[in-house]
């Protein structure tokens, strides 16, 4: 069954017929007890048009007012005007306290294990003065990584020069081909 929120006034207009003595015991009964206010919170949009509190109404009630009463003031578009759906705000995910506490044991041991390689010195680790090893002799590995950096960039070095050398031979060509060079170069005497 559909929940809507409807506006102040037709709320309003509802609780009154609630009170009025001539409207059926079970249609009174109703709205006595089916009309929900619901405070604002964090959760509810800011709207200025809602006063202090939203009003949840079930749809079948809208049905039952419009059916019973024949005044125009209570007709089911009359009573719908406004209205929007209710949706009710998702769960809020709350982790289970197994999982926390089973979180929590594994940050404190990995925390005590980190304390233990820290304090704990054996003589085969590197001595605190002097963390890094210093030699003036190259891996191999680094000679191999430069050599073959440096053969990369020769190639493209090498692609760039020809791209550049033919597009000045494709140039000359068009410029000696077009007849051009007579009129530059050659000066006629009258």
């Amino acid at each position: 069954m559909p929940i809507l929120v409807v506006p102040s006034a037709t709320a309003a207009r509802l609780e009154r017929l609630a009170a009025r003595e001539d409207v059926p015991s079970h249609v009174r009964e109703a709205l006595r007890t089916q009309i929900v206010r619901v405070p604002l919170s964090g959760h509810t949009p800011a709207d200025p048009s809602r006063a202090d509190a939203e009003v949840r109404i079930p749809h079948t009630l809208l049905v039952q007012v419009s059916q019973w009463a024949r005044d125009d003031a209570y007709t089911l578009a009359y009573l719908l005007r406004g209205a929007q759906l209710y949706h009710p705000p998702r769960p809020v995910y709350e982790r289970p306290k197994e999982l926390d506490a089973s979180l929590e044991a594994i940050r404190r041991a990995h925390e005590e294990s980190e304390y233990a390689r820290m304090v704990s010195w054996t003589p085969s680790q590197r001595a605190p003065a002097a963390p890094y090893r210093l030699s003036s002799e190259v891996a191999p590995h680094a000679v191999a990584a430069e050599h073959e950096a440096w053969r990369e960039a020769r190639s493209q070095l090498s692609a760039l020069v020809n791209i550049l050398l033919s597009m000045g031979a494709v140039a000359t060509a068009v410029w000696w081909g077009a007849g051009s060079r007579g009129a530059i170069w050659v000066r006629t005497h009258h």
